[in-house]
């Protein structure tokens, strides 16, 4: 009896070991905050067109004065700056439009599906990976993104974004951004005027 019951005691310290550990990881997986990192963006050319690609440099710098961890959702952001988005109070559908990134690779972030059955019944239940980057004690970091190979939508609809831009977003001027967010917070880029024709 005593040896059964000196066998639970060791597993129940392994299992808080291995859990201390998880947490431990998870804190340095925290999200990132403006004091952390700052982000900005250029672009080669303001007018967007279909015919051309749309590349985007983001740089992404850590301010932290330590390694860092960076674990966040990346996006692009376009906000309408018609006069009439500006005159009301409000947002509404078609306003903003967003694109999630893999910023590492420049590519769409798909959703993981995490019930297919659900799936092959037509409905998307999934969560969104995020991006990972580990960045040296004052290291700076540049990524080239075109903006055409994203899929889009707009920020209020329901559905994961899964158009073209040009097929998705209207013709006009936005105020085009790069976004890092997780649990409520938002590291936001240099916001910078475009035309879309």
């Amino acid at each position: 009896m005593r040896h059964t019951v000196l066998r639970i005691a060791v597993a129940c310290s392994f299992v808080v070991l291995a859990f201390q550990g998880l947490t431990g990881a998870q804190q340095n997986r925290a999200a990132v905050t403006p004091a952390q990192v700052k982000t900005s963006i250029a672009i080669d050319a303001a007018t967007l067109t279909p015919d051309k690609p749309v590349i985007v440099t983001v740089t992404i710098q850590n301010l932290s004065g330590a390694e860092l961890e960076a674990s966040s959702i990346c996006s692009f952001d376009l906000r309408n700056l018609s006069k009439e988005v500006a005159a009301r109070k409000h947002e509404v559908f078609g306003d903003r439009y967003w694109g999630p990134v893999n910023i590492s690779t420049g590519t769409p972030q798909a959703l993981t599906i995490i019930d297919p059955e659900k799936e092959k019944q037509g409905v998307i239940v999934g969560r969104v990976p995020e991006n990972s980057l580990h960045f040296a004690k004052d290291e700076t970091k540049t990524f080239k993104v075109d903006l055409t190979k994203l899929l889009w939508n707009p920020v209020m609809s329901s559905m994961w974004p899964d158009q073209p831009l040009f097929k998705v977003v209207s013709k006009g001027s936005y105020a085009l951004s790069f976004v890092m967010s997780k649990k409520g917070i938002n590291v936001k880029s240099n916001e910078i005027e475009v035309s879309i024709k």
